[in-house]
């Protein structure tokens, strides 16, 4: 297959057209119904921005893809709320004046059940959002893998959580580069793991200003070292520097409800499970952050919270997909539409490949669109790297991949 799974695929014929959808969602072929079907398309035009809308004879979930390329698509922008016959989808990263193309997916009992044919539109203006937005970056690179986010609130509260390691730095800096950020409000080491930390003491603190670095409460005995190393680095820059508590609320942003899940040591001895687990809250949108928390610290969470409180849109994959996290119990909980995951197609752990082909045959079979930083595209073969970027109005999603 083509870097690109819509990339120079027709839709001349239904084989095609059933190829794609296989592709896109997992290892399921789409039920064939005309219920399903989505009708009485329409474009509407709110300040500008495109509102496409329409309907199903049946309930369903609906999704939009578009780009700027016939049969190539880098947006995919889905609905918040659940199955409904009448579907309204709000188009939140188009270019004014530029003329996209898109189709409607139709899911339903996690598979595709229908797509519409391609249409277009044309933005007329681009107006200002009041979006969150979270970008995975692509850092993981062969052997060298690790966790990198920048969140940025709708009234700019700007944050790194992880930060690679020395190895993967670099990406970081062409990011900032790209983007022109220079300031930052706060970092987070979700664990005191090289690759999620390592990062911000070989280079990112020295280089950007930033207000404040957070890491957990505690952490294993083992990583007491890190724990100086870390502080030793904040101190050097004048950066405050605080540890983060379970079920406490991080106030970056009004308009933004931010919870730490889980943080700390568990007493197993796995740096891994100290890690913080924070979920973020803007309007109906939900998205969890998860370091390299495994099953036993996903455990400690469902104990304290029911489903309804870590229910979620959005999920960031543990431990780089590794088969000792994302159990079924968690994913069922969450219930995500769409998985992240930092990794390359060449990490492996302890000899083993990763994401583990279990992880990812449990998100196939729960219908979850994965995105990895390797793979452009949702439960995409073929590699082609970039970040993922998570735009939300707190109404709808859209996912773009850069």
């Amino acid at each position: 297959m083509n870097s690109s799974h819509f990339k120079h695929i027709r839709f001349a014929g239904v084989p095609i057209i059933l190829a794609l959808i296989f592709l896109s969602c997992g290892q399921k072929e789409p039920t064939s119904s005309q219920d399903y079907a989505p009708r009485n398309i329409e474009i509407r035009y709110n300040l500008g921005r495109p509102h496409i809308s329409w309907n199903t004879d049946e309930p369903t979930y609906g999704s939009v893809f578009y780009g700027k390329i016939p049969e190539d698509y880098d947006h995919f922008t889905y609905e918040s709320s659940g199955l409904k016959e009448n579907h309204s989808i709000k188009v939140l990263d188009a270019d004014s004046g530029f003329t996209y193309f898109f189709r409607i997916r139709v899911h339903a009992d996690d598979e595709i059940v229908a797509i519409s044919s391609e249409k277009t539109f044309i933005p007329q203006s681009a107006p200002h959002e009041e979006v969150l937005e979270w970008t995975m970056l692509n850092i993981s690179e062969g052997i060298a893998i690790g966790d990198c986010h920048f969140i940025e609130t709708p009234n700019g509260y700007r944050a790194v959580i992880d930060s690679g390691s020395d190895d993967t730095v670099r990406k970081f800096y062409d990011f900032c580069t790209d983007r022109n950020l220079q300031q930052f409000n706060a970092a987070i080491a979700t664990h005191l793991h090289w690759d999620h930390y390592g990062g911000f003491i070989s280079g990112i603190l020295d280089r950007y200003s930033f207000d404040s670095l957070f890491i957990p409460h505690s952490h294993t005995s083992d990583y007491s070292w890190a724990y100086s190393e870390i502080l030793s680095e904040a101190n050097s820059n004048d950066i405050g520097f605080g540890k983060i508590y379970p079920n406490t609320e991080l106030e970056w942003d009004p308009l933004v409800n931010i919870t730490v899940l889980h943080s700390g040591t568990i007493g197993d001895g796995d740096e891994n499970n100290s890690s913080a687990v924070i979920k973020f809250s803007y309007g109906e949108i939900d998205f969890i952050l998860t370091g390299d928390a495994e099953n036993p610290a996903e455990s400690v969470i469902l104990e304290h919270y029911s489903p309804a409180l870590v229910d979620c849109e959005i999920l960031k994959v543990g431990h780089h997909g590794r088969h000792d996290a994302t159990s079924a119990e968690w994913l069922n909980a969450t219930n995500p539409e769409a998985a992240l995951i930092s990794v390359d197609q060449k990490s492996s752990y302890d000899g083993n490949s990763l994401p583990s082909e279990s992880v990812i045959r449990l998100l196939t079979e729960q219908g979850i669109d994965i995105y990895r930083s390797d793979k452009n595209y949702p439960n995409g073969e073929s590699y082609r790297y970039g970040h993922v970027k998570v735009i939300t109005d707190g109404e709808v999603f859209e996912i773009i991949i850069n």
